[in-house]
């Protein structure tokens, strides 16, 4: 057993750092990511500060410190924890009428319900279940009050305790799951309108035990997570640090009946870094399986040193994924077949359409060869060939750079596609490689991997690009693209932004009609936020970033 002290202690001596390794994934639950983290003893903060008020460097590059500052979302509103519902205002922490997260009564929390959590220097070390049913108007709130610095308050499973009475049903593989747990233990309900904002979670792992209903301390199980959602309508997740679990986020959905299903999850403002199992390809920074699913103005960092799983992995009905910043992972985006909950999603009106459309737009994403894995962006299946996506991934204005030396990785593949029953929808996107080390060779720049259909828009890519390596895929419009020798004459490789003179400046082609539901609203800002995508010129640029004079 660790104690909080050390792993808080060395949570800033991690730099992002990773190695190639083959993925595997499936959807073990109890088990549910990638690439190895390496320590370093430089630039060492005290670490509760750093993470729930990190300073320093707000360049997107890979010795990015945490952050936890409270963010802006489009409609430029901060994370403002007021008491503003119609329900009970309940406020924890010092001073407060309420000193411990244990004396909130949550079992009958209701709509307009707002759960105030007040930062204080020593992280609070107790469990949560949400089980109530907010509306869309009146949710339920969990929400952290900053300190004076904007430090977030910071909630440890290490050593937590869980008050006796909440109804876990006498259940304790759930208790085992999560710090933040969202499930109702009666047959056919679940809980509905949940919002978790501004929070610090950490320390919900096999590393770490916890106390129980049952008074009995244990350990978390492998798979537990920062937040996990059991079942749940109308969910979001907003605005918080999650580092130093098994999974960061994790939602499950069953076929047992509609109250077991996961609908509609937002997961937008997180930085999400340093979670995963060692040795374990199974557990990952986000993991959702959901019908409706949108992550927009996330940070995705690196996993914990040694962990194989991926960044993001979804098996849902209606992936949205955009306006965020992927570093590191085996795989950034792990897009992937449904399983338990297929029979509620494959041949249902509607959902199985949703099924069969995913998108994936205005993310920067960047690859470290000497850390991270080869294959970006995974779209079909893993594992149950039958439920393959078989449908359409529309992948537009993203801008991805790989810094990658050939002795590290021989080549680096961008669109891994499991099928000729999937295509791609490919267009606008800056697709750039470069070495790592100066003088190196970089990694050979593959667009595809063994299969897949590819429709090529107009692209910026790197000049000796190849389709695949013994690939069966198809790459269709070839012709469209446009090759550059000098990444550094498209984008600063800092902060992924077009340069001056740039090729990729005003070159956005019209989106089609097709996706006039997606349009090119807003584009990603440092610290986990998003901001409204001007236009600058006779077009919108390529990739995900829009410069203007």
């Amino acid at each position: 057993m660790r104690s909080s002290t050390l792993v808080l202690g060395t949570l800033l001596l991690w730099l992002v750092v990773g190695c190639s390794s083959s993925s595997h994934s499936n959807g073990d639950a109890a088990q549910a990511s990638d690439v190895d983290v390496q320590e370093t003893t430089e630039d060492v903060h005290d670490a509760t500060s750093d993470l729930t008020n990190p300073s320093g460097d707000t360049s997107a590059d890979s010795q990015r410190p945490p952050d936890t500052t409270p963010t802006t979302y489009p409609g430029f509103l901060p994370i403002d924890c007021k008491h503003v519902g119609n329900g009970t205002d309940y406020p924890v922490g010092p001073e407060q009428a309420y000193k411990t997260l244990s004396e909130v009564p949550w079992n009958t929390l209701g709509p307009g319900d707002t759960v105030r959590l007040f930062w204080r220097a020593e992280p609070y070390r107790e469990k949560v279940l949400l089980r109530g049913k907010g509306t869309k108007e009146q949710p339920i709130r969990f929400c952290g009050v900053p300190g004076p610095e904007g430090q977030l308050p910071v909630i440890s499973g290490d050593g937590a305790t869980t008050r006796q009475d909440l109804l876990f049903g006498g259940w304790r593989p759930i208790e085992d799951l999560g710090l933040i747990t969202i499930w109702d233990n009666e047959w056919e309900s679940k809980p509905a309108n949940i919002v978790i904002e501004g929070l610090a979670l950490t320390q919900a792992s096999q590393n770490y035990a916890y106390t129980g209903t049952d008074g009995v301390v244990g350990p978390y199980s492998e798979g537990a997570a920062c937040i996990w959602v059991q079942e749940g309508d109308n969910v979001v997740i907003r605005g918080n640090t999650i580092t130093d679990c098994g999974n960061g986020i994790f939602t499950m959905s069953k076929p047992d009946n509609e109250g077991a299903l996961t609908r509609d999850i937002l997961i937008e403002g997180n930085y999400l870094y340093n979670n995963g199992t060692v040795g374990s390809y199974l557990q990952h920074n986000l993991y959702v399986q959901a019908v409706g699913a949108i992550y927009q103005y996330n940070y995705f960092g690196r996993n914990r040193p040694g962990a194989e799983g991926g960044n993001l992995k979804d098996r849902s009905a209606g992936t949205i994924v955009r306006y965020n910043y992927f570093e590191g992972g085996l795989r950034q985006l792990d897009l992937v077949e449904v399983q338990e909950h297929a029979p509620l999603v494959i041949g249902v009106p509607g959902t199985e359409e949703r099924y069969r459309k995913a998108y994936v737009y205005g993310n920067l994403i960047r690859v470290v060869g000497s850390l991270d894995g080869s294959r970006i962006i995974h779209y079909g299946f893993d594992s149950i060939p039958e439920n393959t996506r078989k449908g359409t991934l529309y992948c537009f204005n993203n801008t991805i750079l790989m810094q990658s030396d050939q002795s590290d990785s021989w080549r680096q593949r961008v669109l891994d596609i499991s099928t000729n029953e999937e295509t791609v929808e490919f267009f606008n996107n800056i697709v750039l490689i470069m070495p790592e080390t100066a003088g190196q060779t970089p990694s050979e720049l593959n667009l595809l991997a063994e299969a897949g259909v590819v429709n090529l828009g107009a692209n910026l890519i790197s000049k000796g690009y190849i389709e695949g390596f013994n690939t069966n895929g198809t790459l269709n419009g070839e012709e469209n693209l446009i090759e550059i020798a000098d990444p550094s004459s498209v984008i600063d490789p800092k902060t992924l932004a077009p340069v001056p003179g740039s090729p990729a400046l005003d070159a956005s082609i019209p989106l089609p009609d097709t996706l006039s539901e997606h349009p090119l609203l807003y584009q990603y800002k440092e610290r986990q936020q998003g901001e409204l995508r001007p236009t600058c010129g006779s077009a919108l640029d390529f990739g995900a970033l829009e410069r203007c004079p």
